[in-house]
């Protein structure tokens, strides 16, 4: 809204109930025809600006703390604050035996910071036309519990510089990232995300990504278990924590030191994250009792 006349119409006006329903159809339809001057866009924008406040707790919930007698109030001044604890992902068996859910227990921090990341398709950098996609929570965990269970497969336990496996992999990583994965297998990189998250989590996905490069790769990515829309999602977790100006990585690396850090906060989700399984026990009508093995 650049015009300031109109900005202040918007705001005394809806401040005392005087800007109605009817006003804003009467708006719409002669948008429809470019005869509103921008009112309309102008209005949308306002509506959006005027009721910061309660989208923001509507997305953060506890996540976020708002300066009391500041809601949906234009100010000068920082008025939010962020919760040190919001949840935590689960890391002890239920007494209650109680069903668990992942996305209940995990603060809402994280996951805003997953469901305002653009869902792309693999290869593509930014999305096109006015719907916006966007991961879900879901996405993130299948995600890196696939990841963590790929360590079982036979593909994991080759080095990556075995281009028969992983194609050029291992030659498209940056000189630092060679000398942390030479030698190894992608099961013991999965396997250091619990060392270090923040950085052996980036590392893992690189590796992805980069065996995502050429067919050779791409067979080895299915055999461990991802599907096509399994890379689309590695991918669209890759662009938005790890890769490119805006990812969570490179803003951290710019930040101050004294800014919360959202890089830490998501790969330490990573680090918790695991596939449920549950072992069921039952007589097989033969007087034996037979394990198996159920996943979530």
């Amino acid at each position: 809204m650049e015009d300031p006349d109109v900005r202040q119409v918007f705001y005394q006006r809806a401040r005392f109930d005087i800007f109605n329903g009817k006003d804003i159809q009467e708006l719409y339809n002669r948008s429809l025809t470019g005869d509103d001057g921008g009112k309309y866009q102008a209005f949308k924008d306002f509506f959006m600006l005027f009721h910061y406040d309660d989208f923001t707790k509507l997305l953060l919930g506890e996540a976020v703390i708002i300066m009391p007698q500041t809601e949906n109030k234009f100010l000068d001044e920082d008025t939010y604050t962020f919760t040190d604890k919001t949840g935590s992902v689960i890391t002890s068996w239920r007494p209650d035996n109680g069903q668990v859910d992942l996305k209940v227990e995990i603060s809402a921090l994280i996951q805003s910071l997953v469901n305002t990341t653009p869902y792309l398709k693999y290869g593509v950098t930014s999305q096109d036309g006015d719907k916006q996609l966007y991961l879900r929570f879901e996405d993130f965990y299948r995600v890196v519990t696939k990841l963590k269970d790929a360590v079982y497969q036979k593909e994991a336990s080759q080095q990556i510089e075995d281009t028969s496996v992983f194609g050029n992999a291992f030659y498209e990583l940056t000189p630092d990232e060679q000398a942390l994965v030479k030698g190894k297998t992608l099961s013991q990189i999965i396997n250091s995300i619990r060392r270090n998250p923040q950085e052996y989590g980036r590392l893992a996905f690189r590796v992805i990504m980069a065996s995502a490069n050429e067919d050779r790769g791409i067979q080895t990515l299915k055999s461990l278990g991802f599907t096509d829309q399994d890379i689309d999602r590695f991918w669209s977790i890759y662009k938005g924590f790890f890769d490119g100006e805006s990812s969570l990585f490179n803003i951290q690396r710019k930040e101050d030191h004294n800014v919360r850090d959202y890089y830490a906060t998501i790969t330490q989700a990573m680090d918790s994250m695991f596939s449920v399984n549950y072992v069921q026990f039952y007589d097989d009508g033969r007087g034996n009792v037979v394990a198996r093995t159920l996943k979530d």
